[in-house]
């Protein structure tokens, strides 16, 4: 009888190596095992990240080695943040390199998105009128920052019409007590045409003096107008606008105005992005441009993340994430932005979202972020080992559609 064939199957286990590992460079850079998110809401998926001349020109898994490897084992790579309401204008011919916004993961900013209040009576009433337009066909969305707190001038406080003529007209009016008695009516009543922000911010002791602009009046910064007058002898109007008229410049508050769930429920519109409404700082850890110390300026994009998506689940990471890429790059009409995939420009934002949070605040507005490991900016690191600047300047003018093309 034949003896029975037996058939061994020897299964040869070898130690892998990372893909691209030992193999010829075929790219700029290559961003290895992260948790790529599109963009586009999809969840996140396995993969490798490849950059060539700018662009991302693989996704998935890549043999080929990159002149520079970044390993983003355990992190998300994401499109670059874009900041739908930048106040950046000013200053980025003076200094390029807008550290503040680079290390919240910003790659785009978008300037000129700012208007006049209008008799808005709360955030849910003024969303309804936007889902109810966007129901009738109108293109209209809005853009928002996670914090209860807005910030202006406290020339803002003033009824608009004493601005007639200007800033110098402005103060000549406020001096006379005629028109003091005037304008203190009408912060009470309200003034047909003007928003009152007092009102809004539940009274004076919602307005917080941030910069005097004035080195006599420096002391009361941090300080609502409620305690400045009591500290000065004065009523909260009139500590308020001879602070506006001794400033060297634009005196400027932080209004709380804001409640949480405004935050939370406006964040849930599908129709939102995010605007930090602040601008590039001209020194690393100064305030912005605006000389506005509000925490924005250094927090807006990271907070989402930890508060709105790891805190409190308000967002999910891919919504959160559409809502600060590829919907405001659809929104402004930003060809090959937003969106990690084959052929886009490589503005990619790498976070570790077990670690990333927004550490300003308002009594510290200035302090940098954690957890935003690298950016790239065109396919170019500017962000990296955990923030640090490499003083590099890749970015350039981005045109939307509305663009005027000399021909």
């Amino acid at each position: 009888m034949p003896r029975p064939l037996l058939v061994l199957m020897l299964m040869l286990i070898l130690p892998t190596r990372a893909a691209g590992q030992n193999a010829p460079v075929a790219y700029d850079i290559v961003i290895r095992n992260g948790r790529v998110l599109d963009g586009a809401g999809n969840p996140w998926v396995s993969a490798d990240v490849a950059v060539r001349a700018g662009r991302i020109v693989r996704v998935g898994l890549v043999r080929g080695a990159g002149r520079r490897e970044i390993d983003a084992t355990g992190m998300y790579v994401a499109p670059g943040f874009i900041d739908m309401m930048d106040q950046s204008g000013s200053v980025l011919p003076r200094n390029g390199l807008a550290e503040n916004k680079l290390r919240m993961g910003v790659t785009s900013a978008i300037g000129g998105e700012a208007g006049a209040p209008v008799p808005v009576d709360s955030i849910e009433e003024a969303a309804a009128e936007i889902d109810a337009a966007r129901d009738r066909g109108v293109d209209v969305a809005a853009d928002l920052y996670p914090y209860t707190a807005g910030g202006t001038g406290l020339e803002a406080t003033i009824p608009s019409w004493v601005f007639d003529g200007g800033a110098d007209s402005m103060r000549t009016r406020i001096a006379r007590p005629d028109v003091r008695a005037q304008l203190k009516r009408q912060v009470e009543t309200g003034y047909d045409g003007w928003w009152n922000i007092v009102e809004a911010a539940g009274g004076w002791d919602g307005i917080v003096l941030v910069n005097a602009r004035n080195e006599d009046n420096a002391h009361f910064e941090g300080k609502s107008l409620t305690t400045i007058a009591r500290e000065w002898g004065k009523d909260p109007a009139d500590a308020a606008w001879d602070l506006v008229a001794q400033g060297n410049g634009r005196v400027m508050a932080i209004y709380h105005m804001m409640s949480e769930d405004d935050v939370q429920w406006a964040l849930q519109r599908p129709w939102t992005s995010i605007g930090s409404d602040a601008g590039a700082a001209l020194s690393a850890g100064s305030a912005d441009v605006l000389g506005l110390p509000h925490p924005r300026s250094y927090g807006t994009f990271p907070r989402i993340l930890a508060r709105y998506v790891r805190e409190t689940g308000t967002l999910s990471l891919e919504e959160a994430v559409r809502k600060m890429t590829s919907w405001p790059a659809t929104r402004m009409g930003l060809e090959r932005r937003g969106m990690i995939r084959e052929g886009a420009w490589a503005d990619i934002t790498v976070f570790d979202l077990g670690r990333v949070r927004d550490r300003a605040t308002y009594e510290e507005p200035v302090l940098f972020p954690e957890g935003i490991e690298y950016v790239l900016v065109n396919g170019v690191v500017v962000i990296e080992d955990g923030g640090k600047h490499t003083g590099a300047r890749p970015g350039h003018v981005l045109y939307g559609p509305g663009r005027e093309t000399n021909r």
